[in-house]
């Protein structure tokens, strides 16, 4: 198969950066980001995710440059270590939610009162996410950045997630006061 001026080009890159070279390494960067990002994307479905992963894929292809043996192999490689990346902390956070919805079924069946069956039923109603978050923020005592620690996903999405579940559950409750009230 005829290599590209272009392919060629990246190979030479390749072999400079594994001998050390950091603005050839700066080349490759600029080169392939958006394509590795992309990919992350893919995998994620999140922009803040496809940045955490594609950043943890450079530190990963920088330590194992070196190590590269085809140079031409390279977009390959790179591109494997990000799909490896991705799927790694989908799974992370799959383990997460599971952890979490055995938790939130303990902690919603402690109590049989009308009150419990209550709480249970309002957060039944909240999206797993949402539900996640504040059985996390106010069951288990957590804290914003623990959380986001812990389900993997930046803090803001947390405090987005704990401010619409705070706001339905105040909808819901707001609306089952009004029934009491009518009858």
């Amino acid at each position: 198969m005829t290599r590209t001026p272009d392919q060629l080009r990246q190979d030479l890159l390749v072999l400079q950066a594994q001998s050390g070279d950091r603005d050839a390494l700066e080349q490759l960067v600029r080169l392939w980001q958006t394509r590795l990002w992309s990919v992350a994307l893919a995998k994620s479905g999140d922009h803040d995710a496809a940045w955490e992963i594609s950043q943890e894929a450079w530190v990963e292809i920088f330590r194992g440059l070196r190590g590269l043996r085809e140079a031409e192999a390279f977009g390959r490689w790179a591109t494997r270590i990000v799909s490896n990346i991705a799927a790694q902390r989908i799974r992370r956070r799959q383990r997460h939610v599971r952890a979490l919805e055995k938790i939130a079924d303990q902690s919603t069946t402690v109590a049989s009162t009308d009150d419990a069956h209550f709480e249970r039923k309002l957060l039944s109603a909240l999206p797993t996410s949402q539900r996640t978050i504040i059985i996390l923020h106010y069951f288990e005592k957590l804290e914003v950045m623990e959380i986001a620690e812990m389900l993997d996903i930046p803090a803001g999405t947390v405090k987005s997630r704990l401010y619409y579940a705070r706001k339905k559950l105040r909808d819901m409750l707001g609306d089952h006061h009004g029934k009491e009230r009518c009858k």
